[in-house]
């Protein structure tokens, strides 16, 4: 056969080899690939509803960085995008993450000792209860400090005001509401205070130390303590939805020293993919360790603080969750204009950060306009949440992640609370406080009622929970374990170890209860002895300016003494006092003019009031001008004392 003919027969047989093999099959698609349109297919569902204008999310993997991308836009007047690299996202709460790594490092150095008092070391820190137990580094990093847990007044839209330390301010905020060490309760003041003490054990301000300390070391050249100004122009804006649906543009906001350890850092996506990898590498960051591998340890041990075997733990500060039916260790940031979430997932070596643009808002001050305003947008933000935006974001993402048998959970014996034993009215933690305000507001609000159906069920805010045997239950719809325990506050309660929820019967300490009372008793006292002089004629009118005078003063003790923080976030007292004054002599004189115009009608009619017509006219008249001023001046009363 001639070369020619070999060739034409080899071409033939390689054709016909050709033809008859299976097609190639298609190159695998890459983790980036799935996880970038996981991300991209979340993040359409909530842009359709036009609610959030944008975010960022980051992930990392067992070989190192996944994928970062900005969505939507960082401001909604000039369209730009968000840019994972450069865009600022506030990210509020996630902060105390940070502010946990600050403590442990000056623990592990030696310089802070976790069981020492810190009031003795730095007597300018105010902590002003009476209280005689200790204020501990640990008890701040478990959130067992016994602290209010509120923000008002610590917000500002004043960039100045955000680089001086307000004493009058922290005075007011630094006052523990319960027995310290006691139950964990979420608790920004106290997260705020820890990041001072830290920072003070390295001799530098809280921003400083952060930079240096931590954000340095992991590589987080872009983020910072705060909002320079010379980074506003890439940070993201603050967005708020209003009644209506609309989105609007608000100010940015700044925390104020003493408590930027709660809240203050502004990241990058990528800047936050440095933190999450070195999570995922046991405390090592690029320039060397974090966190040694003991500090880790703590930082990452869910035992080291869990309120209840099944109970999600707590390490410190760093919380425990399930995410996709996963495992994952996380925590969650509110800021203005904000929503975020951080989720580390050891068993699958995988670690998700989301932030989204949109937060209901922190108040600037305590006040009735605060709650109305958000109270009329609830129903919007139902609709489009930020915090669930982000759940869904990562819940997609972490879904891609290697599967996780799930944990059995076998109740421990004792103690027995049936659901007869547990059934009452429970106040969260979080919130207790003092103050009357905050009982009739942030009790009906936050606090919660465990209602017994029938021998093995109990309902929490409608939830059916199925007894477990001894003090467990889990709820039926989630499958999520709740259990119940007795403290020295009383019979406690908690879903996780950051949120528990102490039995009460209405108030939430007896001296709250006493003072109202007792407040309430000098009223009326003063409401009676005004009717009876003006029964006397004018000429004994200037007794009841007396009785206005000894009222609103015993009133300004009250509150400046046991309610400040809660009214008045900021300000000179001087202020405040001239407010509150001015506040009571209206009030006082609205009912005194109700009641002469009663009168008026009274002597129209003929007849003469009596003594107990005349007592109910003041008690009448008091109650409605009480509701105008409440409605309509507290917000007035409380910029007097947010910006004095």
């Amino acid at each position: 056969m001639t070369p020619r003919r070999l060739a034409v027969l080899a071409s033939l047989l390689v054709t016909l080899a050709c033809a008859g093999a299976a097609p190639a099959a298609p190159a695998p698609v890459s983790t980036q690939a799935r996880v970038e349109a996981a991300a991209d297919a979340a993040w359409a569902k909530i842009a359709a509803h036009e609610a959030i204008p944008g975010a960022v999310v980051t992930v990392v993997g067992p070989d190192g960085l996944v994928f970062t991308k900005g969505y939507g836009v960082r401001d909604i007047r000039t369209k730009a995008p968000v840019d994972p690299n450069r865009t600022l996202f506030q990210v509020g709460s996630v902060t105390k993450l940070f502010t946990a790594i600050l403590a442990l490092q000056a623990i592990d150095s030696g310089r802070l000792n976790p069981d020492a008092d810190i009031r003795g070391r730095y007597p300018d820190l105010p902590i002003t209860d009476h209280l005689k137990a200790p204020v501990t580094v640990r008890q701040l990093l478990a959130h067992e400090g016994g602290f209010d847990g509120d923000l008002g007044g610590v917000m500002t839209e004043n960039r100045d005001e955000a680089l001086r330390v307000d004493a009058t301010l922290m005075k007011r905020h630094l006052r523990r509401v319960r027995t310290p060490g006691v139950l964990q309760a979420y608790d920004n003041t106290g997260v705020g205070l820890l990041g001072e003490a830290a920072a003070r054990a390295y001799g530098l301000s809280y921003h400083d130390a952060m930079q240096k300390m931590v954000l340095a070391p992991m590589g987080m050249d872009s983020s910072s303590i705060g909002l320079p100004s010379a980074r506003e122009a890439d940070a993201a804006a603050c967005h708020r939805i209003e009644t209506d649906g609309r989105v609007t543009v608000c100010p940015h906001s700044f925390m104020r020293p003493g408590f930027q350890g709660a809240g203050a850092l502004a990241a990058t996506g990528a800047d936050m993919g440095k933190y999450l990898q070195m999570m995922l590498d046991g405390g090592r960051g690029p320039h060397g360790e974090v966190l040694s591998p003991k500090a880790f340890a703590d930082y990452t041990n869910m035992n080291l603080n869990r309120f209840a075997p099944g109970v999600p733990g707590m390490g410190e500060l760093l919380e425990e969750t399930t995410l996709a039916g996963r495992p994952a260790l996380y925590h969650t940031g509110g800021y203005d204009g904000f929503s975020t979430g951080v989720y580390i997932m050891p068993q699958a070596h995988w670690a998700i950060f989301v932030s989204v643009e949109q937060y209901t808002g922190l108040p600037r001050y305590q006040n009735l306009g605060f709650i109305l305003d958000a109270l009329k947008r609830k129903p919007v933000l139902d609709k489009s949440n930020g915090y669930q935006a982000v759940e869904d974001i990562a819940a997609a993402v972490a879904d891609l992640s290697p599967a996780v048998a799930p944990q059995t959970f076998t109740p421990p014996p004792s103690p027995l609370l049936p659901p007869s034993k547990v059934a009452g009215f429970y106040d969260a933690a979080r919130a207790q406080s003092p103050s009357f305000f905050d009982q009739l507001v942030a009790g009906p609000l936050f606090g919660s009622t465990v209602t017994a159906q029938g021998a093995r069920t109990i309902l929490i805010k409608g939830e059916p929970l199925d007894w477990l045997g001894g003090a467990s239950y889990r709820v039926r719809k989630t499958g999520k374990i709740v259990a119940f325990k007795p403290t020295s506050l009383g019979l406690a309660f908690s879903p996780d170890s950051s949120g528990a929820f102490v039995k009460a019967s209405g108030w939430r300490s007896p001296a709250s209860a006493a003072l109202f009372f007792l407040s309430l008793l000098v009223f009326l006292v003063t409401a009676i002895l005004a009717a009876a002089c003006a029964r006397k004629g004018a000429r004994k009118t200037g007794l009841i300016f007396l009785g206005v005078a000894a009222w609103s003063l015993f009133e300004l003790w009250l509150e400046l003494q046991v309610y400040p923080a809660l009214w008045y976030g900021a300000g000179a007292t001087a202020p405040i006092v001239l407010g509150r004054l001015l506040f009571q002599l209206a009030l006082l004189a609205g009912v005194f003019a109700l009641w002469r115009s009663g009168r008026a009608l009274f002597a129209r009619s003929g007849e003469r009031p009596g003594w107990l017509s005349s007592t109910a006219l003041v008690l009448a008249s008091l109650g409605f001008i009480g509701f105008l001023i409440e409605v309509a001046g507290w917000g007035l009363i409380g910029r007097i004392g947010a910006s004095g």
